[in-house]
């Protein structure tokens, strides 16, 4: 039997997002209020900041610890990602939660697929 509930889509409120415990959350980062506040929002015991390098952020712009690489495909970087950060994550049991607020459509595409 298919599962559809993970193409459910909720609208919760920022304030509500501290009430949500995720296991892991991913959010492209960008210096907007957009993204930072909700990034900020969040409770997670993983929270991690996706840096697109498309976005052309210096250095100092990218947060401490931020997940980047030089892959040039979009699929290439998502895999990175994955074996990189989420490689002690059980997939198949994590709650995860993604912000594509300030993700790369591409980037994005592979990330929920």
């Amino acid at each position: 039997m298919n599962d559809y509930t993970y193409l459910y889509r909720d609208v919760t409120s920022l304030e509500a997002l501290g009430g949500f415990d995720w296991d892991v959350f991913i959010s492209a980062h960008n210096p907007t209020e957009r993204v930072l506040s909700v990034f900020n929002a969040v409770a997670a015991k993983q929270k991690d900041w996706i840096s697109h390098t498309e976005y052309g952020l210096a250095k100092n712009q990218i947060p401490a610890g931020a997940f980047g690489c030089a892959a040039r495909r979009e699929d290439e970087f998502v895999f990175e990602y994955f074996e990189q950060r989420l490689a002690g994550v059980n997939l198949k049991t994590a709650s995860i939660c993604i912000d594509i607020t300030g993700f790369m459509r591409p980037h994005m595409l592979y990330m929920i697929h």
